[in-house]
């Protein structure tokens, strides 16, 4: 799927979350990553379960990896922070290209993982390696 494509980087998500897998593509390539929360997506049974408070123990592990790495807006509820430091294995992966190859790129992923979606985008170095909006 990816073939002819840009990629600059490409890593799946596991143990460290979506934020701790970004957190160290942003810091191998001195940029910043900005998250845009609400494209993220998730199942609706683990925004309950993280709604409750019912969360996995790494999802305070990551926290406590990314401490001062992250820069979290007012707006981001606090179900979708954890959620984006889950530790659990989606199988998913995240991508780094050229915006224009990404819209590109999204409808072949979607043929085969619906869910699919571009949820943020990289941009030069700030004060965090990761900034969620």
């Amino acid at each position: 799927l990816l073939e002819g494509l840009d990629v600059h980087s490409c890593t799946d998500i596991t143990g460290f979350g979506l934020l701790g897998h970004a957190c160290e593509m942003a810091q191998g390539s001195n940029t910043t990553i900005q998250l845009l929360a609400e494209k993220v997506p998730y199942f609706p049974q683990a925004a309950e379960m993280a709604k409750m408070g019912i969360l996995p123990a790494g999802v305070y592990n990551n926290y406590e990896y990314l401490n001062g790495k992250i820069n979290f807006a007012e707006s981001v509820p606090r179900y979708l922070r954890d959620l984006l430091a889950d530790p659990q294995t989606s199988g998913g992966l995240l991508i780094s290209l050229p915006d224009i190859q990404a819209e590109k790129l999204l409808p072949r992923l979607r043929d085969v993982a619906p869910n699919s979606a571009i949820v943020g985008e990289v941009v030069e170095k700030g004060l965090f390696p990761i900034q969620v909006k």
